[in-house]
């Protein structure tokens, strides 16, 4: 029987490279501000700004954006009037499902954060 002989040696892992600087640094001053920060296609050019622009011009959900959000009160205020009124059938029918799935959110997010405020005040 013959005996095999292994050396194993241990090597010190090799220096990492610096990363290479590039030449145009990124500063404030060389990006775009304000408006001209809104061009995304490499050789484009920003959008226009429409001074005098009448409402019809400017798609639907953007007047959205400003409307105040239903908070969780509201949500449930809704769905208890509607389900007074004809039970589960009237709040399908009157409330959007996305509604409701926020109702759910909202009130998931304030359970999780009532438990752990009990478990905080146990420690």
């Amino acid at each position: 029987m013959s005996h095999c002989s292994l050396s194993f040696v241990r090597k010190l892992a090799t220096k990492a490279k610096s990363p290479k600087k590039s030449s145009s640094s990124t500063t404030l001053a060389n990006l775009p501000s304000g408006w001209e920060a809104l061009n995304y296609f490499k050789d484009g050019k920003p959008p226009e700004l429409k001074v005098d622009a009448e409402d019809k011009e400017y798609p639907e959900w953007l007047f959205s954006l400003k409307s105040r959000r239903a908070t969780l009160e509201d949500l449930v205020e809704r769905v208890n009037k509607f389900y007074a009124q004809g039970g589960v059938d009237a709040v399908a029918e009157n409330i959007p499902w996305s509604e409701l799935r926020r109702m759910f959110r909202l009130a998931n997010i304030r359970r999780i954060r009532r438990e752990n405020k009990e478990k905080a005040e146990e420690f």
